[in-house]
């Protein structure tokens, strides 16, 4: 088994195939589980383009009616384009929106579970304590 001592190293060692059983080291991820049989997804760990998925949990406002809207997705600024293009068949007839707040989590159930908790009266309070900037300054 070969070990490689630097990232860069650790990188043209995932390219180049050493046999099917062959292990390799890859100091980009944490030392308890660094030895990985090669693979595709190693590979792509090594090559710095595994990316961890962000989920946003995100609040809009419509210009026209003034109120609000709230959301999640893994791509905030193509969901945004697509709620002000009238894609989002529940927003369409509400366009344009402006992005008053957002937060992002490492877990799909836990974005999903803060878009809920903002649907309630509780959220909506939250917001309002927590944006009373933006309020004063939008008038509302």
């Amino acid at each position: 088994m070969i070990i490689a001592k630097s990232l860069v190293e650790a990188k043209q060692l995932c390219y180049y195939p050493m046999g099917k059983e062959a292990a390799r080291f890859c100091p980009g991820r944490d030392r308890s589980s660094a030895w990985f049989t090669r693979t595709n997804f190693h590979k792509k760990i090594c090559a710095g383009e595994e990316r961890n998925i962000v989920y946003y949990v995100y609040i809009l406002r419509s210009l026209k009616d003034k109120k609000l809207y709230a959301g999640y997705s893994n791509n905030l600024k193509r969901r945004f384009e697509e709620h002000n293009k009238g894609e989002i068949k529940s927003t369409k007839n509400r366009k344009p929106f402006t992005l008053i707040y957002y937060e992002s989590y490492l877990h799909q159930q836990d974005a999903t579970e803060r878009e809920k908790f903002f649907k309630t009266q509780w959220g909506r309070n939250y917001l309002r304590r927590v944006l009373k900037n933006y309020w004063k300054q939008m008038g509302s």
